[in-house]
């Protein structure tokens, strides 16, 4: 039996991987989820189910993942100009970041 280990970040990936898992591999955070789900990477997330729900009907990838108009949605919510006026509000007007010219 082969174990693999689907990570969503890049850095030191072998070092955050037990040394004898030789499938390594790196994919967005839903995408990590969603193999947890199938339960394996043996499986292609854009035709097989995920797994089934409580009535044992098959669940896809394209169902709990939200459509773009939902995303469109939520950011529209959330997102507002303000923010970024706030947070920037403080930074040189530079095209360039100040550089400390004691920096090594």
């Amino acid at each position: 039996m082969d174990v693999a280990a689907v990570l969503s970040g890049n850095r030191n990936l072998e070092g955050r991987i037990q040394p004898e898992v030789r499938s390594n591999y790196l994919a967005s955070p839903p995408l990590v989820v969603a193999y947890a789900l199938a339960g394996t990477m043996d499986v292609d997330l854009t035709t097989e189910p995920l797994g089934t729900d409580a009535e044992g009907r098959p669940v896809h990838l394209r169902e709990p993942w939200p459509s773009p108009g939902e995303v469109r949605a939520v950011i529209d919510e959330v997102i507002r100009p303000e923010m970024f006026t706030r947070a920037y509000a403080d930074v040189p007007g530079s095209a360039t970041s100040p550089w400390d010219p004691a920096s090594t």
